[in-house]
Parts: structure tokens; C-alpha cells; sequence
């Protein structure tokens, strides 16, 4: 929840120019559950689609290790950028690198962020 403003901000900044944004949730507590999604989505107007995976699969396939951990992909769907949405995880107002942004300048930009992988940090994924 911590950084649900700063990816809607995102998403809207950046959805005009053909980025698409999908969240997964593979958590397997009940806060995670595919209803709770969908009434905290509808609540929340996510602006991109909350998908749920329970199996966690798509999570493992990625090397997702916390939450939120980002994944930047080309059309081709080659990552070009992994990890944190910014570095200040509790405080959006001490932010002094804005990792995801910058990537998402440079792929709109048909260029390879200057940063490829930024250390995510928040809650780690409990895999069943």
C-alpha cells in the first residue's frame, strides 16, 4: 500500500504513451485473496489491472523475492529494468532516485535505462 499512490501516478503518466502496468499479487494470505483484491481495487480505482496468483508461480518465474518489485519489460517482454519503484520506501517526499520513472523515461524513449536493477525493498514474498 505504501507505494500504491506513487505506481498510480505512474500509470498515469506513462499509460498515454503505450506503457502497460499489471499488478500481481501472489500473496496467499486471506488480505490477498482474490476477493479482498477486488474490493480493495475498486476502491482504490486501480488505474491497470490486479491480477492474482495464488499458485505464485509468476513470482518464482521472475525471482520476486519482496513487495512491491518492479519488472520493466520491452515489447519483446526482455526486462530491462528490476526492483525498487524509488528509494525511499516509507517517505515519497525524500525520494532522490525515482528508478521506475527513469526506466519508463527511457523505454518510451526507445533507449535502455541508465539503471537496470535497483535492490527492492518491503514485504518478503512468503512462498508456500
Amino acid at each position: 500500500a505504501g507505494y500504491e499512490e506513487r505506481l498510480f501516478t505512474l500509470a498515469h503518466e506513462f499509460q498515454p504513451q503505450g506503457v502497460r502496468f499489471v499488478a500481481v499479487c501472489c500473496g496467499t494470505d486471506v488480505v490477498d485473496s482474490l476477493p479482498a483484491m477486488k474490493e480493495r481495487a475498486a476502491e482504490r480505482k486501480f488505474p491497470f489491472p490486479y491480477l492474482s496468483d495464488p499458485s505464485q508461480q509468476s513470482a518464482r518465474d521472475y525471482g520476486a523475492r519482496v513487495t512491491p518489485e518492479v519488472f520493466v519489460m520491452r515489447p519483446d517482454r526482455t526486462i530491462v529494468y528490476l526492483g525498487a519503484v524509488d528509494d525511499s520506501w516509507n517517505d515519497p517526499t525524500q525520494v532522490q532516485h525515482a528508478y521506475l520513472h527513469d526506466a519508463l523515461t527511457a523505454l518510451v524513449a526507445g533507449k535502455m535505462p541508465e539503471i537496470g536493477e535497483a535492490r527492492a525493498r518491503g514485504c518478503a514474498i512468503a512462498y508456500d
